[in-house]
């Protein structure tokens, strides 16, 4: 507080304007939505932070953990797997989230077609598709389309490889849009498929409470770039009500 002076020389200066002050960090610290507002004009700071951003990049290359730790984490844990398919254009994306003790690791791959690939790379100089499918963070499948016979079966390996290390499959969440056939064919094996439905107030509460988590130290992740670039390419989009969910900052290219 002895420094607000200097970026509020003048509300600083007398007790109800300190008491304004306090009283705005204090709602941009229950809602990290606002938290950018209040740094950039009521502190002067410069933050990397989008507008609406809904993680910092410094908040979440504080929660990486290396692969050792991660191996351990899973040994143990309950995992769940989550599948966004997508169109030509989005990348298509498979996430797995193992619960241990009240603590959470994250992990993610994504898939795009071999079309979209060379067109990324040949009209977006500054995100590195190739280098995070050098990191095996992205797969590019043949052909103008995801092939979603490779997703399917990569979800299998998923399946087999965590319950080999000793973790506990629960089941696979679907956005529906594109995945009626990929969800009958899981549950056709005996896996539990779960339909998550796309509406703000479905979302709401999940979105904040994994910033919440990453925010108090709970929840872990890999050093995994393309989930990075994702991330904070993410903005929040509220309703009236003060419900969020995710978008993509249209300024950066689509994720």
């Amino acid at each position: 507080e002895a420094n607000w002076v200097k970026s509020n020389p003048i509300v600083a200066s007398y007790p109800e304007g300190i008491r304004s002050l306090r009283a705005a960090l204090k709602v941009a610290m229950e809602q990290p939505t606002k938290m950018r507002n209040f740094l950039t004009k009521g502190m002067g700071m410069w933050v990397d932070m989008v507008e609406d951003g809904y993680i910092s990049l410094n908040k979440w290359n504080k929660q990486i953990i290396s692969e050792k730790d991660a191996n351990d984490f899973i040994k143990g844990s309950n995992f769940y797997i989550g599948v966004d398919l997508s169109s030509t254009v989005d990348l298509t994306s498979v996430a797995t989230v193992f619960v241990k003790e009240g603590k959470y690791l994250v992990t993610q791959t994504s898939f795009t077609p071999e079309d979209m690939y060379n067109e990324r790379m040949s009209q977006n100089k500054t995100v590195r598709f190739d280098l995070y499918r050098d990191r095996g963070e992205l797969i590019v499948t043949e052909g103008a389309i995801v092939d979603y016979e490779e997703v399917y079966q990569y979800i299998l390996h998923l399946m087999d490889k965590y319950t080999s290390m000793g973790a506990n499959f629960q089941e696979v969440c679907f956005d529906k849009w594109q995945a009626t056939m990929m969800m009958t064919q899981l549950e056709a094996n005996g896996v539990k498929v779960v339909e998550v439905p796309q509406a703000i107030t479905h979302f709401s509460e999940p979105t904040k409470r994994f910033r919440e988590e990453l925010f108090i130290g709970n929840l872990f992740h890999l050093d995994d770039h393309l989930f990075q670039w994702s991330i904070t390419n993410a903005i929040t989009v509220e309703d009236a009500s003060e419900n969020i969910k995710l978008a993509k900052n249209k300024a950066n290219a689509k994720n």
